[in-house]
């Protein structure tokens, strides 16, 4: 086994992007209102908590949560991003391992969308807040690797590694609030090739994962029917497709799943399963309206919507084209008292069905009871 399947390395651009994370952790914002930015500085915890303990690949996190490997594909941050109907306070626990062999030192940035915290060997060595929505920023600080240092020092700015291995986790705070940018970023400005990444936990794993990404990120499609990679399969994997499932054995370069639109190759280790998903356009197909005129194709679009169902915020829409046809199902005043209920609950985008709603209102479709309960639901709306 030579050196660079032992251990993960910094992109070419530096960035340390394998690591285990804890989370992320949502509780329920119930302070009182603000602005969003407001909101976002006033939830960051002040307190710096000790770093996580034993952190290892499979374990219980700080608040619970099992550490769970982090499979960057090609984003060069740690990103759980995600979207939050509800006002809600984030927390997201990080660590990876870093091992150094020679005197170095070495400039970085500390990239954060929220409040994060970096602790290097127990040591907490930087809070860097960016409360404000979407996106990230960077504090830089600078990374002294001596050789012969078995203590670690640390200043404001500065971190002084041992040498061997070296335990950095990161504790991100954010708020949850519609499309929420989660993450955080270790970019080592020069020098990035003097570190080795190693996950904490299983040791065996590292070497495993090495090999699973390097083979994961040489895919390509070939042609309408193929997946191909550079080098034979390592382990045994799965291409899901629509309808079904394809084995891809190790040892293998290639594989045919039939034209399909979508594909999702699935890599398994242990408890952890690597994903890559590939999309055909050359597959894909684009559907023509047959209408002879522009009124039968909206007609055509109407009864399509109409065929619908759903509930909650999706619910309103096939029983608003349902009546605008002049259609009633019997099920449609339950859907649309469960979506009044969905935008009386003011989750964010509560607003989209509303206007449904008011379409709805100002046509002669609805009961009596139904009205009275749309108009209450809109008078009360704020």
């Amino acid at each position: 086994m030579n050196s660079s399947e032992r251990a993960f390395a910094c992109d070419e651009s530096g960035y340390i992007r394998h690591w285990i994370l804890a989370g992320t952790y949502v509780e329920k914002y119930d302070g009182p209102p603000g602005g969003d930015n407001e909101l976002r500085a006033r939830t960051v915890d002040p307190a710096i908590e000790s770093p996580p303990e034993d952190a290892a690949l499979g374990m219980p996190g700080p608040r619970g949560e099992t550490w769970t490997y982090y499979d960057p594909g090609a984003n060069i941050f740690v990103e759980r991003s995600s979207f939050y109907h509800d006002l809600s306070v984030l927390n997201l626990y990080g660590a990876t391992d870093v091992e150094v062999s020679e005197d170095c030192e070495l400039k970085a940035r500390f990239w954060s969308c929220g409040a994060s915290d970096l602790w290097v060997n127990g040591q907490h060595v930087s809070r860097h807040n960016v409360p404000r929505y979407m996106y990230p920023d960077a504090t830089e600080i600078t990374i002294p690797l001596r050789k012969h240092r078995n203590d670690l020092e640390t200043t404001d700015r500065t971190v002084s590694l041992k040498k061997g291995r070296n335990r950095l986790c990161v504790r991100l705070q954010a708020f949850g609030v519609r499309d929420t940018r989660v993450l955080f970023g270790i970019q080592i400005l020069k020098g990035g090739d003097k570190l080795k990444v190693v996950i904490p936990g299983d040791a065996g794993f590292t070497h495993r994962a090495v090999l699973a990404d390097r083979w994961l990120n040489s895919i390509r499609a070939d042609g309408r029917d193929a997946l191909q990679s550079v080098e034979p399969a390592p382990f045994d994997a799965v291409v899901r497709v629509k309808g079904g499932e394809v084995a891809w054995s190790a040892g293998s370069n290639r594989v045919v799943m039939g034209p399909v639109e979508r594909a999702e190759v699935n890599l398994v280790l242990g408890s952890e399963t690597l994903k890559r998903v590939f999309e055909l356009p050359v597959n894909q197909s684009i559907a023509v309206s047959g209408a002879p005129s522009l009124k039968e194709h909206q007609n055509a679009i109407l009864h399509a919507i109409a065929a619908r169902t759903g509930r909650g915020r999706g619910g309103v829409m096939p029983v608003l084209a349902r009546h605008t046809l002049g259609v009633r199902n019997e099920e449609d005043e339950a859907v649309l008292f469960e979506s009044l209920d969905w935008i009386d609950g003011r989750p964010d985008c509560a607003d989209f069905p509303l206007a449904s709603m008011l379409r709805l209102y100002c046509g002669d479709s609805l009961t009596q009871t139904e009205r009275d309960r749309i108009k209450k639901t809109v008078l009360n709306f704020r």
